[in-house]
């Protein structure tokens, strides 16, 4: 069949009918941004006789349109990856620098699986985010992997919980940087069993401390990750046990980050870049550098 003969409204509807993509249209929901299967989809029909996507789809609630769709940000970023079809657009290029295997992949799919099964023992995550668990939580994990400098060899995530943005890390680092030794400190001891199930689960290397910050050696470390753990001042001063000359840390943050680091810079000296997140209009990724308690304070 030739997708340029069929009306998409009629693609759509047998789409519903048959409860699957097939060859010629695949639907992708990306409320918030490109996911990675897009680019595999996009590879697939390069390579063989074309076809379409449907974006703003979600093929896993019976092809009905994604709530909220962003759709200028999606496009935007399927420009930026593929060109806009000019001279100089026409190229791939830029996919997400967080690009991984379908094999890691299909791990961090069966980590979301178990997240919705040991949900309902523990309360790992807010239940109302499970509904867009893969973009609340795993993408947005996901795209700190880029700012892990190259040659880091040891990271600490502080506050672990149900594993974002650690476990996520560390399941990306067995493809792309096996020689990253990732540590994930939560002091529950429920949410640390949950991380040795999901390492067991996935087969990923990785330390699992069940302590509390301040209880762990003062090591120095190359990265120190955390996700909504605690206000920015006070996440430094759990930080700073473990910071050197050149460890960097990753914090995600949200709408009052600038309120925080207001705050933060009373008691601390820090360069920080601070850069938009990609799954959220309001979020935001800190880069901390150069971390040293202000003279004066104690």
């Amino acid at each position: 069949m030739s997708i340029l003969q069929e009306p998409i409204q009629n693609a759509i509807a047998r789409l519903r009918k048959q409860h699957n993509d097939d060859g010629d249209y695949e639907a992708k929901s990306c409320q918030r941004s490109l996911s990675k299967d897009v680019w595999e989809s996009i590879s697939a029909f390069a390579n063989t006789h074309g076809g379409t996507l449907l974006l703003g789809l979600d093929e896993h609630n019976g092809f009905t349109c994604v709530q909220d769709f962003h759709l200028d940000r999606v496009r935007d970023q399927l420009i930026e990856g593929m060109g806009d079809g000019g001279r100089d657009g026409i190229r791939l290029s830029n996919p997400p620098k967080y690009d991984v295997s379908r094999e890691t992949i299909d791990k961090l799919k069966t980590y979301e699986a178990s997240l919705n099964e040991w949900q309902n023992k523990f309360n790992l995550v807010s239940s109302s985010s499970l509904a867009d668990g893969w973009n609340r939580h795993f993408l947005d994990s996901m795209q700190l992997f880029q700012y892990i400098p190259s040659n880091a060899r040891t990271l600490y995530d502080l506050g672990s919980g149900a594993g974002f943005p650690g476990m996520v890390l560390a399941i990306m680092a067995m493809e792309k940087t096996p020689y990253l030794k990732v540590s994930l400190i939560e002091s529950i001891g429920k949410k640390t069993l949950y991380l040795k199930h999901v390492a067991e689960l996935t087969g990923t290397k990785v330390n699992i401390y069940n302590k509390r910050i301040e209880e762990l050696p003062a090591e120095k470390v190359d990265v120190i990750t955390s996700r909504a753990l605690t206000a920015l001042d006070n996440l430094l001063n759990y930080a700073s046990r473990f910071c050197g000359s050149h460890t960097v840390c990753i914090f995600p943050k949200g709408k009052k980050h600038a309120e925080e680091i207001a705050e933060a810079k009373k008691h601390w000296d820090f360069d920080c870049r601070i850069i938009p997140s990609s799954q959220s209009d309001e979020g935001v990724i800190l880069i901390i550098t150069h971390l040293n308690k202000r003279k004066g304070v104690k």
